[in-house]
Formats: structure tokens, C-alpha cells, sequence
């Protein structure tokens, strides 16, 4: 008996002996393939079989995102975190984590851990978490974590002084000033420090924070309340009325609670010892009085930096080298940036504005932002996207404003994108 095959689409047949064949696929190749075998005796008579073939994939390594591979706490504070992993073939996943010098590290389900560091630490500690897909597939990433001190940081680069009725989102190192009305602030997700006015303890207002109340720590300090997600500082001015901190998971009534002789955020009171948000979400009722017209006026220190956003009035100073990293609204900057030296972030692609000249100064208009900036002769730097910074400069020679590559101006024009 003799024995040959044909050829199959999608990889190589190898004819041994006594009917022993070896299908070999392509390289890559995953999916179905058939194999046509022919059996003769020698003597004319001769049979044909397909074979059906399937190629299955081979197991891949499940990957851990490189996101979130660092985070901050305060001390004594538990901290949790999510590792984020995914699979190629779709396999179940079991998470593993490896006790860190300073702390320990607990759970696992889903990815989901809680990092507590060791009593009275403060400084860097890390370890590995593993991730396993049953199949002999791992990955292995190390996690850093940063234990700060139980306090505020001391450093203050700016001043926000809100009018009534004020609704913004400010982040970094600053002092925020109120007012008797309502204001609504958003404290953006940054490392930062941002201490409010006694006139917030009048309650009626609303401050929001990134992330689910279980991803903050509070403490008391006297009749204010400090609140942390490890490295976003808040001092908050308490009262008996209470203002609305407003989580992604739902907002708690932050106010002092007379009955009992204690600061409360919702339903749970707190003291001197951090401790992390547990009370439920709770209804609030809105204020009256925000307006989306209604201004801040930021005053910038030297070297000072800010990220905001709103209807805002910047004012710089003498020596410059300020820091301006704008989200979204109606920004105004004052004739002090015109000395140059400074630093404006718009996290838009240059495409998405349009620039005219406004006098000796650049409105620059996208969907989200309204910026006037001053120019002068001796630039200020404008970063659009990242990587993308540009130099807006007088230009005496041609006696007109030049952003980048481009000049600038009466009409409107659509600024070019990055090559």
C-alpha cells in the first residue's frame, strides 16, 4: 500500500510510513484546512479520504496594563487599586500579589487589591503582583506605591478668588477664596494642595472630587476637615449647614454635627485619625445661585503654576516663568504675560482653533476654549497637543504676531496642524 496527499491550503502534509502523515499549518495560521489522502495497492485500485483540520491558537501570556502601576496614600491610610489585565484567548484570570517591605497587600478578586502600609510609615514602598491565566500564561509587573505624610503640604502657588455664583475646576497648589453666594468648585485630579476660605463654612456649596468616596481618606483639624486620595489635598472650613462633596459614586453632606459634637461626612463622623470615606451616598439638594457666567480672578505667584478651567482672569507677575494649564471656558489673560517666558497648556491639537488678532493680544477659540493671550516681543510658549508647543512672539521685522509658523491676523485662521 502506497499513501500520498494533496497539498492543503493552509499548510504543508508530510507522508511517512504505513499511513503516517503529519500536517504542519502556516505560520500564523489559525482556522480550518482540509487534507485530500489517496491510499493504492499497486495493482489499479486506489482510495480517497478527506480529512478536516483544525488549527486552534495558542495560548498567549495575559498582559497587565502599564497604567496605574504607582499610587499615593497618607499615613495609616489604606489605599485601594485595581490592576488592569487583559487576556488574548479570553482566560480566566486569578491575581496574585507578593508583600511589600512597608505594608501588606490584600485581595485579589477581579484584580482588586488594597495596599495598607505599615503603622507610622511614610516614604516608597513596592511590590509585584502577578497575573496568571491558568495555562501556564503569567505577567509579572511591579507596583509602587508613595506613603505621605499625614498633613497638607505647605507650598502655595496661586490665589482663586471666586465671584458669587462661580463654577470652575482648579487643581495644584492654591488658596481658594468664596464669597456669601454659592460656588461650585471641581478640585481637578492633580498633586496639589487647595485650601478654601473661611467663607465656605457657611454651607450651600458644592465641591467635587474624582473617584469614589472609598478612594479618599478625612481627618479633622480643628473645625476643618481635610480630605486626601493621596496625592490631591483638599482643607475644606466646616459648618452647621453643611456643603455637598459630590463623588463619582454620589455626593455626602460635609457639616458639623451639633447633636453629637462632631465633624460628619454623610452618615459617618470623623476626628483627628485619618479614616477612609465608608457612608453611603445621600440626596442633596442643589444650590441656587450658579452661574455659568460667573468669574474667578487668579493671582499667580512667581514660578507659580495652575491647571482650570471657567471664566477665569489671570494675572501674572514681573518675573514670569508662570505655568497655565487650561481645561476648558472663557480665559482672559492680563498685559503682564506679555513680558514672555511663560507656559500656557491648552491639551487641544492646534487644529481645533481658530486665531485672530485682539488688539496687541491672540483669541484663540475651540469648542471648549475661549484664551486671549497678550503678545510681546519676546514669546510665550503655547502647547497645544502633546509634544506640540509653539512660540507666539511679536515678529518687529514684519511688524506682526507670529504663532509657531503661522502669522497672525485681523481675520480668523485655522491654526495648521502638527507635522
Amino acid at each position: 500500500m502506497t499513501y500520498s496527499a494533496a497539498e492543503p491550503l493552509h499548510g504543508s502534509i508530510t507522508v511517512g510510513n504505513n499511513g503516517q502523515l503529519t500536517y504542519t499549518p502556516d505560520n500564523g495560521y489559525t482556522g480550518a484546512d482540509s487534507v485530500v489522502v489517496t491510499v493504492s495497492d499497486g495493482r489499479g485500485g486506489s482510495a480517497t479520504q478527506t480529512y478536516a483540520v483544525t488549527v486552534n491558537a495558542g495560548n498567549s501570556a495575559p498582559v497587565i496594563a502599564a497604567t496605574g502601576l504607582s499610587f499615593s496614600t497618607i499615613l495609616n491610610a489604606s489605599k485601594p487599586f485595581i490592576v488592569d489585565a487583559t487576556d488574548p484567548n479570553g482566560d480566566n484570570l486569578t491575581y496574585s500579589a507578593a508583600d511589600p517591605t512597608h505594608g501588606t497587600v490584600s485581595g485579589g478578586t477581579n484584580g482588586q487589591f488594597v495596599y495598607t502600609p505599615d503603622n507610622g510609615f511614610t516614604g516608597t514602598d513596592s511590590f509585584t503582583v502577578t497575573v496568571s491565566d491558568g495555562r501556564g500564561g503569567t505577567d509579572v509587573e511591579t507596583f509602587t506605591a508613595t506613603v505621605l505624610a499625614n498633613s497638607l503640604p505647605s507650598q502655595r502657588l496661586f490665589s482663586l478668588l471666586a465671584s458669587g455664583g462661580f463654577t470652575g475646576s482648579v487643581g495644584g497648589y492654591g488658596n481658594i477664596f468664596g464669597t456669601s453666594g454659592s460656588e461650585e468648585i471641581t478640585a481637578l485630579d492633580r498633586p496639589g494642595a487647595l485650601t478654601l476660605d473661611p467663607s465656605f463654612n457657611k454651607g450651600g456649596d458644592v465641591i467635587r472630587l474624582s473617584g469614589d468616596a472609598g478612594d479618599w481618606q478625612i481627618f479633622r483639624s480643628g473645625s476643618t476637615a481635610i480630605l486626601s486620595d493621596g496625592d490631591t489635598f483638599l482643607e475644606i472650613p466646616t459648618g452647621t449647614s453643611g456643603m455637598a462633596i459630590v463623588f463619582d459614586d454620589g455626593a455626602r453632606v460635609l457639616r458639623i454635627d451639633t447633636q453629637i459634637g462632631s465633624l460628619t461626612i454623610g452618615s459617618q463622623a470623623f476626628g483627628e485619625q485619618s479614616v477612609q470615606i465608608a457612608a453611603p451616598a445621600q440626596s442633596v439638594t442643589p444650590p441656587t445661585g450658579l452661574s455659568p457666567e460667573a468669574f474667578a480672578s487668579v493671582l499667580l505667584q512667581a514660578d507659580g503654576e495652575i491647571s482650570a478651567g471657567g471664566v477665569l482672569n489671570l494675572f501674572g507677575t514681573a518675573s514670569g516663568n508662570e505655568t497655565v494649564d487650561l481645561i476648558s471656558g472663557d480665559i482672559d489673560f492680563d498685559p503682564s504675560f506679555n513680558k514672555g517666558g511663560d507656559l500656557v497648556v491648552l491639551n487641544t491639537p492646534a487644529e481645533n482653533f481658530q486665531a485672530k488678532v485682539a488688539g496687541s493680544a491672540v483669541l484663540l477659540t475651540s469648542d471648549d476654549l475661549n484664551v486671549t493671550i497678550p503678545a510681546g516681543i519676546v514669546g510665550i510658549d503655547i502647547e497645544f497637543d502633546t509634544g506640540d508647543q509653539r512660540m507666539m512672539y511679536i515678529d518687529r521685522d514684519v511688524g506682526l504676531i507670529v504663532l509657531g509658523s503661522q502669522q497672525i491676523g485681523i481675520d480668523p485662521i485655522v491654526l495648521a496642524a502638527v507635522v
